[in-house]
């Protein structure tokens, strides 16, 4: 990267699942503001536009998508942030391509990752973070990474915090196909269910992934004060 960008406090590196998602979900603005709303920070994969929606072909992209609404949000994040460069030193891309469940897209993001110390990297693909910190010749690369990965969950979590539940549950009940583990923690029910159980849901997930990956992924976010007092959403 550049001297500009490396003089930047905080760098997010954000993953094509993630990117589709918030897509679908219709929240890739409130990622934005979630990560500064400096585009100049937001990194997505220089191939990120290609594969989630092909500008040539559209029905393609519009198969990946669902809609062309998603279609033309992925584009324009694609347009207004940043293509991740490629890594600088290729040691640990070496021995991050020779892990199996690592695709080549997050080969790049952890190794970019760990040449950039003020970067977050937001990727949902928790196979990858498994592969990554189960594997001990990567373990040096673990100890340089710790602290500084997001999962969905997490993401979600921050953007209930910092755009109300309400607001959060609102569009991502609008694309249930989108992720089964956010249908199950936000999706309706018959019956209502409690705020404070939806946190604890996300929480629950989040644990489990970081109990998996040794303690890889950064904190979770404190509870809102709001959902502190448990009222009832439908």
């Amino acid at each position: 990267m550049s001297p500009s960008v490396r003089a930047i406090n905080m760098i997010s590196l954000v993953d094509n699942d993630v990117i589709l998602k918030m897509g679908k979900w219709d929240l890739l603005s409130e990622l934005v503001a979630l990560l500064g709303g400096d585009m100049s920070t937001i990194f997505h994969l220089a191939t990120c536009r290609h594969v989630l929606c092909p500008p040539h072909k559209p029905a393609k992209a519009l198969k990946r998508c669902g809609d062309q609404a998603t279609v033309e949000r992925i584009a324009n994040f694609c347009a207004d942030t940043m293509p991740l460069p490629p890594p600088k030193e290729t040691t640990w891309l070496k021995k991050l391509n020779e892990v199996p469940d690592i695709d080549t897209g997050e080969v790049l993001l952890f190794a970019v990752g760990l040449e950039e110390e003020s970067s977050f990297t937001y990727i949902g693909d928790k196979r990858s973070l498994v592969a990554l910190a189960g594997n001990e010749s990567l373990l040096g690369c673990v100890r340089a990474l710790n602290g500084r990965i997001k999962c969905l969950e997490q993401i979600i979590a921050e953007l209930i915090a910092s755009h109300t539940l309400d607001h959060i549950l609102r569009k991502i009940r609008t694309r249930k196909d989108v992720d089964r583990a956010m249908n199950m923690v936000l999706g309706n029910r018959p019956q209502s269910k409690n705020t404070n159980d939806i946190w604890q849901g996300l929480l629950s997930y989040y644990n489990h992934l970081n109990e998996l990956t040794g303690g890889l992924l950064a904190e979770f976010p404190c509870m809102p004060s709001i959902l502190n007092e448990p009222h009832m959403v439908l």
